[in-house]
């Protein structure tokens, strides 16, 4: 049986992905400072922020999963920033650090990342061979990929997925709105016109899977191949709430409620999924009118 190991196995995302893999057959080992309730995962105790100490359980690893780091969603102090930073960077320094210990190293070290990483680009349509962005979360994101990437020269095929905001019946961005669109006070951000990249948990988890199971390396894309704006998708959600969206909110609102964090909000990404299709990926959620049906 072959074993993966997790960070932030227990996130939105983390839970979904260990259960899918869990039913492939792999044996899931999750690096955590807490131990799991589910008695089926073996469990690393460890804390990202520092060394991680050797642990037999690293060896002979077929592939490891690193999505652990701060929850980007809310107010951007310099101190909040601070966290979103050093949770990626050190933590993913720290993990890949552990495996200089390890003799039989992992085959594949596969890094979460984010669409983050492209800023604010307006109608350029974006491929991984695109430059980063010159934001805050295009610096993370480039950062943390350089930090992942240090698994190269031990041996191991790296991916970093840059993901677009996720959908789902149980966490990600529609829960979150969700509530706004009921109470009659949802609609478009600043003037809607900006793409608003976006993935179906379900694809993002299988997508997972099918890069630890092939052979495709370097950044990825992870968003549906339909490319709508922030204002379509506000249409498309409160249709599927039998509500109206009409109440525009604007750039200064947000500032006001999230600081710098309305930069990423409203930034415009048209991504292209074309590299994981390319590879064979079938997205089970293309459009958005079937991941809301499936989430709500």
């Amino acid at each position: 049986m072959k074993k993966v190991l997790i960070t932030g196995g227990t996130g939105f995302i983390g839970n979904k992905l260990t259960r899918l893999l869990q039913l492939k057959g792999y044996k899931v080992i999750l690096l955590s400072r807490h131990k799991p309730k589910d008695p089926k995962l073996l469990h690393i105790k460890a804390d990202l922020s520092k060394e991680i100490p050797y642990d037999p359980l690293l060896e002979g690893l077929y592939g490891v999963i690193h999505l652990a780091g701060k929850n980007i969603i809310g107010r951007w102090t310099s101190s909040f920033k601070k966290g979103i930073y050093n949770s990626r960077i050190t933590g993913t320094r720290n993990l890949v650090d552990a495996f200089q210990k390890v003799k039989k190293k992992p085959k594949v070290f596969i890094s979460a990342s984010a669409i983050g990483y492209y800023g604010d680009r307006k109608n350029d349509l974006l491929t991984e061979n695109d430059k980063p962005g010159k934001d805050f979360l295009a610096h993370v994101c480039t950062d943390w990929e350089k930090e992942s990437a240090k698994a190269i020269p031990m041996g191991m095929r790296w991916a970093a997925v840059r993901t677009a905001l996720v959908i789902g019946s149980h966490g990600g961005i529609v829960q979150t709105l969700k509530p706004l669109f009921k109470w009659f006070a949802g609609g478009p951000l600043g003037s809607g016109k900006q793409y608003f990249p976006w993935v179906h948990i379900n694809d993002l988890t299988r997508a997972y899977l099918f890069i630890l199971e092939t052979r495709i390396d370097g950044p990825i894309n992870v968003c549906a191949p339909e490319k709508i704006t922030n204002e379509e998708f506000s249409a498309a959600l409160a249709k599927k709430l039998h509500r109206p969206s009409w109440l525009r909110t604007r750039k200064w609102m947000l500032r006001i409620i999230f600081g710098d964090f309305t930069n990423a909000i409203m930034a415009s990404q048209r991504v292209s999924s074309k590299k994981l299709e390319s590879a064979d990926f079938v997205f089970e959620y293309p459009t958005i009118e079937k991941a809301l049906t499936e989430a709500l």
